[in-house]
């Protein structure tokens, strides 16, 4: 698939998102534009991961956080082969509040005249003496309307508010070593050492939790041998000239220590 020529659009409310990551933001964008062709996007994660130059179950984690947030949906259609279809999601946007009534113009009144006649001076003068001064206690804006009445006392906002304070942040290493420490799960407990030895950061427990799904399988495998090995394997993988840009996993690591 050749790689999109459409312009790609990430809303503020993406962009400043803490809860997902950089470059998750990015995958949006890159959605976006894809989506601007059919109303949706139809690429496979391989297409992402290859634009990206990461892996696939990473590609599968930063859409997993945009659909979480809701800013994306993901669609798939049994008749086309279980093909994906990914839509934009509806973000949405603080709208202006705007009058359905007609404010009448006092200016259009100096062109009106009973005989048709716009440059008669008595309708001209009559018109001008109905436009409202902007020194009146009731100030005007650009349309001809009267500006909202300032709110009762009763309504307006406390001059100091009560703080609220917000919830701690999400501590990823220390949730990560609590796993390490106390799943009853072996191959889940070595997933989390996994995670812990390349200091992987995750923004939420639900992230981490659906790494740890889509790993299961490699874990379980990885079990069979010696904890020693597989951390060696994690450093000399992690040390080595080939993988120097991290774009490596699980299935790595099983792949070298079966070797």
């Amino acid at each position: 698939m050749e790689k999109s020529s459409f312009y790609a659009v990430i809303p503020a409310t993406v962009r400043y998102d803490k809860e997902i990551i950089p470059n998750a933001k990015l995958l949006y964008g890159e959605i976006t534009a894809l989506a601007d062709k059919k109303g949706y996007c139809w690429a496979k994660n391989k297409y992402f991961a290859d634009l990206y130059e990461v892996e696939e179950t990473t590609i599968s984690l930063w859409i997993s956080q945009l659909k979480n947030k809701g800013y994306i949906f993901v669609e798939i259609d049994q008749k086309k082969g279980n093909e994906r279809k990914i839509y934009i999601g509806n973000i949405s946007k603080k709208k202006l509040n705007t009058s359905s009534g007609k404010a009448e113009d006092p200016l259009r009144e100096i062109q009106k005249t009973s005989s048709g006649n716009p440059e008669d001076p008595d309708k001209a003068k009559s018109a001008l003496k109905k436009v409202p001064s902007i020194t009146e206690s009731n100030t005007v804006n650009i349309c001809g309307e009267s500006a909202a009445p300032s709110l009762p006392d009763s309504l307006k906002a406390e001059p100091n508010p009560p703080e609220i304070t917000p919830p701690p942040p999400f501590n990823n290493k220390e949730y990560l070593e609590m796993i390490a420490d106390k799943d009853p799960n072996d191959y889940v407990r070595l997933i989390a050492v996994y995670c812990l030895e390349r200091k992987s950061e995750f923004p939420t427990k639900k992230a981490v939790s659906d790494f740890i799904k889509r790993n299961v399988k490699v874990a379980k495998q990885l079990i069979e041998y010696p904890e020693k090995k597989f951390l060696d394997t994690i450093w000399e993988i992690d040390h080595s000239e080939f993988f120097k840009d991290g774009n490596w996993g699980l299935e790595t690591v099983l792949k070298r220590i079966v070797k």
